[in-house]
């Protein structure tokens, strides 16, 4: 399948299940997330992340199906170019509500992860994170509403990302739009992604 044919398959399912979308500057998205740590309070690597063709961000708390799905589809994806940011917050319901984020580690602990959880962040608010902050601005659609409910999917070639948001979609209905979403930018990816984590399945994996 030719990378124009992905591509406007990839466009016509993104009519029909997200409404909001823009294009960012690369420079931009990695300038929102300079400062960002993770779970174990590192800086994030931000240029390679969203240099790897789509990364899937979404904010989520101390629930089984959670960590379960997103484990699942790093598993699926993360050789094709699938890097996932999940950010833990405790602005719903008090959902995520450990006093550090050693004992939000603690509890994902058992679910083998390999995707990046962060540090816990505000995705609303004065003390938004950055890089919610752009691209709630961006993209619009007005603040996150739950847990797990908003879904941002950057999808980056060269220096422009196609940047679309859902709202209320499983992973299961996203997963056909980021798989056509790393195809139609696997031609544009330089070898960067196997050294932009490590060269290992089991290297990736955080120490949980």
């Amino acid at each position: 399948m030719s990378a124009l044919v992905v591509l406007r398959c990839f466009l016509a399912i993104l009519s029909i299940v997200s409404a909001l979308e823009s294009m960012l500057d690369l420079g931009e998205l990695v300038a929102a997330a300079e400062n960002l740590t993770d779970i174990d309070g590192q800086l994030l690597p931000t240029s390679h992340v969203f240099a790897s063709g789509a990364t899937l961000i979404t904010n989520v708390a101390d629930t089984d199906l959670n960590y379960r799905e997103l484990a699942d589809l790093d598993t699926a994806l993360w050789s094709q170019g699938l890097r996932i940011l999940a950010f833990p917050c405790n602005q719903f319901g008090a959902q995520e509500p450990g006093a550090s984020n050693a004992e939000i580690k603690e509890f994902v602990r058992s679910y083998d992860v390999g995707f990046t959880l962060m540090s816990r962040i505000d995705v609303n608010g004065p003390l938004a994170d950055p890089l919610w902050r752009l691209l709630k601005e961006r993209l619009g659609g007005g603040d996150v509403t739950c847990n797990f409910q908003t879904k941002f999917l950057p999808s980056c070639s060269s220096n422009r990302c196609r940047v679309a948001r859902f709202e209320g979609k499983s992973l299961s209905d996203l997963r056909p739009v980021i798989e056509l979403a790393l195809a139609s930018s696997s031609d544009s990816r330089s070898g960067a992604i196997a050294t932009s984590s490590t060269s290992s399945e089991e290297g990736r994996h955080q120490e949980l």
